[in-house]
C-alpha cells in the first residue's frame, strides 16, 4: 500500500470515528437521561444499542456526504465541555448550599441532569453558530 493511499485510509477512518463518537454523545447522552426520567422503560442495553445504530448510520452522511463533519465535532466537543463545566458548577453549588450533599431523589437528580444536557446543547449550538459567522472562508464569502 502506498504512503498516499494509507494516509487516505487513516484520514477516512479518523473521520468515521469522529462522526461516530460525536453522534454517540449527541444522541446517547440525552436518550439515556430521558429514558431514566421516564422510569427506565428501555433497558440499558436497548438504549446503548439504539445510540450505537443511530451513530453508525448517522456517520455516513458526515463522512461520505456533504454534511459538515467539523461542525458536528465542534458541537459534540462544546456540548461535552459545557456539560462538564455546568455539572461541576452545580455539584459544587449543591454541596455548598445543602448540608446533606447532593439530592438523591431520582426525579430531581434526573431533572438536574436533563437541564444540564439541555443547557449544554444550547451552548454548543451557539458556539457552532458563532464559529460559522466568524470563520467565513473566501469561498463562503462569495457564495460558493
Amino acid at each position: 500500500m502506498s504512503r498516499r493511499r494509507s494516509g487516505g485510509v487513516l484520514a477516512a477512518t479518523g473521520d468515521v470515528l469522529s462522526a461516530f463518537l460525536s453522534i454517540t454523545v449527541v444522541v446517547g447522552l440525552p436518550l439515556s437521561i430521558v429514558n431514566h426520567l421516564l422510569g427506565s422503560p428501555l433497558s440499558t442495553w436497548v438504549v446503548k444499542s439504539v445510540a450505537f445504530v443511530v451513530a453508525l448510520g448517522g456517520a455516513y452522511p458526515f463522512v461520505a456526504g456533504d454534511w459538515p463533519l467539523a461542525k458536528l465535532t465542534d458541537f459534540a466537543v462544546a456540548a461535552v465541555l459545557t456539560w462538564i463545566a455546568v455539572a461541576v458548577f452545580v455539584t459544587v453549588g449543591l454541596l455548598a448550599a445543602v448540608d446533606g450533599g447532593l439530592p438523591s431523589d431520582p426525579p430531581v437528580d434526573t431533572a438536574v441532569r436533563l437541564g444540564i444536557v439541555a443547557l449544554s446543547v444550547c451552548v454548543a449550538a451557539l458556539y457552532v453558530r458563532h464559529r460559522e459567522r466568524t470563520h467565513v472562508t473566501d469561498d463562503d464569502a462569495h457564495g460558493h
